[in-house]
């Protein structure tokens, strides 16, 4: 079995020799820290990790900064926050700015475990209250479901089999198998849903996509 390489990106480098104890799992290899600054630094990143832990503690992390920087930066990896915060707010937050889950830092080795291996199945790590007040708050705004005339015209019918495929938790590189293409033209069908249907994330997408068919 392939392990899934993590990496800690934080701004407290030190003090966390614990930390490598609560990875010691068959299924994870863990890459080490690396500093949140290099982000900006300009340099090229040295380690290809499936799963980012971003834990940054100080005060308010600066989310609206923070997320969509780790995400670009470490493409395709999943993106799990770590955070003091507990509120249902914090955690749309993150899923809304691209984030793939998020949890509170206190939480026990074996639940930081289960969201590893989840985020990197391509499965957003929240309780379903908030997914479900998520495609609440979407409202009216929403894109009409799969089975209508008007988004199957907005769409490619490529693109409508990937949706299907996006909507079961399948990873890129799942649904690349799955259809027999390369991932590389996964991402780009992703990214052309995305610009049409005017979202910002996958898991918007996806949402808004599951409330339409359960509302048609």
């Amino acid at each position: 079995m392939q392990k899934i390489n993590v990496l800690l990106l934080t701004s407290k480098i030190a003090g966390l020799q614990p930390f490598p104890r609560l990875l010691s799992d068959s299924a994870v290899h863990y890459l080490g820290a690396m500093d949140i600054q290099k982000l900006w630094s300009g340099d090229s990143r040295e380690l290809n990790p499936d799963v980012v832990l971003l834990f940054e503690s100080s005060g308010k992390p600066n989310y609206h900064r923070l997320v969509p920087r780790a995400k670009a930066y470490f493409d395709p990896a999943r993106l799990l926050v770590l955070g003091e915060g507990k509120g249902d707010d914090t955690v749309m937050k993150v899923v809304s700015l691209g984030g793939d889950g998020y949890m509170a830092s206190s939480a026990s080795s074996q639940h930081l475990l289960c969201a590893i291996k989840d985020c990197e199945r391509g499965i957003i790590w929240a309780p379903r209250r908030v997914l479900s007040e998520m495609v609440r708050r979407l409202g009216p705004s929403r894109p009409p479901s799969l089975s209508s005339r008007a988004l199957q015209k907005m769409i490619t019918a490529r693109e409508a089999d990937v949706v299907d495929l996006l909507i079961r938790g399948l990873t890129n590189k799942d649904i690349a198998g799955a259809l027999g293409v390369q991932e590389i033209t996964i991402k780009v069908h992703i990214s052309s849903l995305l610009r049409k249907l005017k979202f910002k994330n996958r898991c918007a997408l996806v949402s808004s996509i599951v409330a339409g068919r359960l509302h048609n």
